[in-house]
């Protein structure tokens, strides 16, 4: 008799993720992607999996962004290896994403240094100064503490994606943003920025707009802006690719290629022989 898939084969499926390593959130977004599929197929055999999970991809294709189908595919492909399905979408061609651009503020590190004097609490300093001074993920700097932070060294033990821990130096200039809080420690908070994740990236757009960017600052944009100025500075990819915590040097060299600015400015050369290439 063939495995009944439900909405309760979900939490299984989590569990199976996290007994082999996966992150607590790695679990939970691959779960918020079943309910996606299970809410449009309802309860089917393994045997029926690969069939229905073909019919929901080909749907959601026609309206989800690429990154998005690729996760789909992934999530059901590992949820086909746990339901004894293992080979199921194996030879199934997701979308090809767009080539990915890094998006570094317009201003630079001038953008970020205008946003950190517009703060008006030490949280929201130590936000800045973590995401664009050091080059953390939102999501990881919300997690620094006191104890995450060796003065001496000069460096931060960071919790990254997968639950995988790394250790990045910090500059003289973002130190001095994190000082005050060093040195007035409480041991009722132990964060650094004692904020929710998606409170913190409100607060940098917030920031952004009061000072008066080109465009909407987004959490990562201060991410991709250090990045950015830390490969100009050396042109030392793998030292950035470590800063940043990224596993395959590609994700770093989304940063660190060939600029949009450099490509318009070459396009418009092409159209215009008689202008000057800076």
């Amino acid at each position: 008799m063939a495995t009944t898939l439900t909405t309760d084969s979900i939490e299984q499926f989590q569990q199976w993720l996290t007994a082999r390593g996966r992150s607590a959130n790695t679990a939970k977004a691959r779960g918020a992607d079943l309910r996606v599929f299970f809410s449009m197929v309802g309860s089917h055999t393994a045997d029926e999996f690969e069939e229905l999970a073909q019919d929901f991809l080909n749907e959601v294709r026609k309206e989800k962004a690429p990154r998005t189908i690729e996760r789909y595919i992934g999530t059901l492909r590992n949820f086909g290896r746990w339901a004894g399905v293992p080979d199921a979408l194996s030879d199934y061609l997701g979308p090809k994403p767009a080539k990915p651009q890094p998006h570094p503020l317009k201003e630079g590190g001038g953008g970020v240094d205008t946003m950190l004097n517009l703060c008006r609490s030490d949280t929201h300093r130590n936000l800045v100064a973590l995401t664009g001074m050091v080059g953390l993920r939102v999501g990881e700097a919300v997690t620094v503490t006191h104890d995450d932070i060796d003065i001496v060294e000069r460096t931060i033990k960071v919790r990254g994606k997968g639950d995988r821990e790394r250790v990045v130096p910090v500059s003289d200039r973002a130190m001095r943003v994190l000082a005050f809080t060093l040195a007035h420690r409480r041991a009722s908070e132990p964060r650094l920025v004692p904020l929710h994740e998606r409170s913190a990236r409100k607060a940098i757009t917030r920031l952004g707009e009061r000072a008066g960017l080109a465009r909407r600052a987004s959490s990562h944009d201060m991410r991709a802006t250090f990045a950015t100025e830390a490969y100009a500075a050396t042109k030392d990819l793998r030292a950035v690719q470590e800063l940043l915590g990224h596993a395959d040097s590609r994700t770093t060299q989304v940063y660190t290629g060939v600029s949009m600015n450099a490509m318009r400015r070459a396009a418009n050369a092409v159209a215009d022989p008689d202008e000057e290439v800076a």
